[in-house]
């Protein structure tokens, strides 16, 4: 009778244990590992990122420094009128290239071109006088070689020829000057390059080499 319930008891207590285990080992089995189950979640919610790359070669670079300057003309020339008159007409335009030689005003000219043909005029009188007086000194020079004139009457003749060839040089001299005069009606640029604004418009009264430039 003893033994029967030892035995029993036995049987009972390794049927528990084995049935605790059994609980246990279900539990165990039936529950997940907090890290198998977090790396799962996190390779669910973020995929894994695209990795770019750049290829990195030797070249060259200049160094450029932006420094602020003036340009300074290297040429400079104020037009100023050489002759007394009124503008009648400004050839250019303010602030463009203009060529050497090249007209930008015209001064009123009427004046000057009457001063010229009459220059003109007293130049082709005392080239007529001179052309006169050579002749009258050609005749009285063989005259007074056969003593048919006095040496008085020929020494005249020359001295008259002498002051017209005078008159003929100062009358050659007004003509050039009246010349140069008609000529300074037309203003020319001396350079080349940019002109600045006009400081004279059509119709202003410019002097002869005035303070203020054109």
């Amino acid at each position: 009778m003893n033994k029967r319930v030892g035995v029993l008891a036995v049987v009972i207590s390794l049927s528990l244990l084995f049935l605790v285990q059994g609980c246990s080992d279900d539990k165990k089995s039936s529950k997940p590992s907090s890290s198998n189950s977090s790396s799962i979640e996190s390779s669910k919610r973020t995929p894994a990122a695209p990795v770019g790359y750049i290829e990195i070669s030797f070249q060259s670079t200049p160094i450029v420094n932006k420094i602020p300057g003036r340009v300074v003309p290297f040429q400079v020339a104020e037009v100023r009128p050489q002759v007394s008159g009124i503008v009648q007409k400004r050839m250019f335009t303010e602030g463009s290239i203009v060529e050497e030689g090249e007209q930008l005003y015209q001064i009123e000219p009427n004046r000057y071109q009457a001063d010229f043909e009459s220059a003109q005029a007293s130049y082709n009188n005392a080239q007529a006088r001179v052309e006169n007086a050579q002749s009258v000194v050609n005749r009285y020079d063989s005259l007074a070689a056969s003593d048919v004139l006095s040496q008085q009457a020929f020494d005249d003749a020359e001295t008259e020829l002498t002051q017209a060839e005078a008159s003929l040089a100062q009358a050659q001299a007004q003509l050039k000057t009246a010349r140069i005069n008609l000529a300074y009606t037309k203003v020319y640029a001396p350079i080349t390059g940019f002109i600045s604004p006009s400081n004279v418009t059509k119709g202003a009264l410019v002097s002869q080499q005035q303070e203020q430039p054109l």
